[in-house]
């Protein structure tokens, strides 16, 4: 489970996109970032492609990303140049935890 504190905007969130363990070529695409409340809350916003052929992708918190505290699901939303969606992970979601701050 990734763990971060509300309110924390130096917090960039990554990962590496595969199909079978073989890195997905994300050339041409847009990948979204993508998290969902517990109460249905849901929030997409734009993610980086840091090397497409690598398959590597980030998510650089800014204030677009405004969430209270609970936990979330969380996932990768790819659409490639074809306009062919593949969601990431596939079958189950990252899990997710705000944790209050302390002031």
């Amino acid at each position: 489970m990734l763990r971060v504190k509300a309110d924390d905007t130096a917090v960039v969130f990554t990962a590496i996109l595969t199909v079978d363990g073989v890195p997905v070529d994300l050339t041409g695409a847009e990948v979204l970032f993508l998290i969902e409340s517990e109460a249905g809350q849901k929030i997409q916003v734009l993610a980086e492609i840091v090397d497409p052929l690598a398959g590597s992708v980030q998510y650089q918190v800014t204030g677009l990303l405004q969430v209270l505290p609970g936990r979330y699901r969380q996932e990768w939303q790819v659409t490639f140049a074809d306009s062919g969606v593949l969601t990431f992970p596939n079958g189950t979601y990252n899990r997710l935890e705000v944790l209050a701050d302390l002031n």
